[in-house]
């Protein structure tokens, strides 16, 4: 593939795993990028990030290097949880598990009625998108937007009266990180050993696993990876799994 230089950093120069190359250029700089980049969050604050894969969990990671004293994780999946605790949440909101309240009225709850400092909505979800701004503390807060919409028909349904008192909804694609005045600065955040574990924890990638030499035939359906998730990986509930294709692999016909 033919790259531009001006969007094109080596990895090797800082001494990553080959296998962060496919998280750090996206999900962890797009996750970390949404809380660093602008000051969206400082010491002290509370964030709600929703949505708890790749680049929610690198929100968080981000939201705990920059000091916020309450991360709130939310997803509906609860495998999640114990992932977004161990890399920083301090609670955690299961978004269909709540009954009759919404998940911003949960927000609310956590924070004590007063909202979330800052907002980052990682889903791609029009609903969670709505929920986020709904959240966020009135007058003061930003909701950062980082997951493209799910469905072509996906639409905001905006709660207008935080606008009016001052609130603010940020398109956030790539974390609008430059790529060489930006870049070089998250992954050299990245680098720190705290942070590159809690990549580690996302992609499942510890000197154990590399060295398990599993095999498993992605042709079988997701059962049988799931079998070798849960047979092989010191990590099961991992977001991203590394797999490395057989060189061996039957000719193409």
């Amino acid at each position: 593939m033919v790259v531009d230089s001006n969007y094109a950093v080596k990895l090797n120069d800082y001494d990553f795993p080959s296998a962060h190359g496919c998280i750090l250029s996206c999900a962890f700089t797009t996750g970390y990028g949404a809380a660093w980049l602008e000051g969206r969050v400082r010491p002290g604050d509370t964030v709600a990030v929703y949505g708890t894969g790749s680049v929610g969990l690198s929100s968080v990671i981000a939201a705990k290097d920059l000091g916020a004293k309450k991360i709130i994780g939310i997803d509906k999946n609860e495998r999640k949880r114990q992932v977004a605790l161990s890399l920083g949440a301090t609670d955690f909101i299961n978004s269909e598990g709540l009954g009759t309240m919404t998940v911003s009225d949960k927000v609310m709850e956590l924070t004590g009625g007063k909202g979330a400092d800052c907002c980052i909505e990682a889903s791609g979800s029009d609903a969670l998108m709505n929920e986020a701004v709904k959240s966020a503390l009135p007058g003061k807060a930003e909701t950062v937007i980082c997951g493209a919409g799910i469905f072509p028909d996906d639409k905001l349904k905006l709660d207008f009266s935080k606008f009016l008192f001052g609130n603010k909804m940020t398109g956030c694609i790539y974390g609008r990180v430059k790529i060489k005045s930006d870049l070089p600065f998250v992954l050299e955040k990245a680098k720190q050993p705290d942070i590159k574990a809690g990549i580690n924890r996302i992609l499942a990638y510890d000197e154990k696993t590399k060295e398990c030499g599993y095999q498993v035939d992605i042709r079988n359906g997701s059962e049988a990876i799931y079998t070798m998730l849960e047979k092989y990986l010191e990590d099961p509930e991992a977001i991203k799994i590394i797999i490395k294709l057989n060189d061996e692999d039957e000719p193409r016909k």
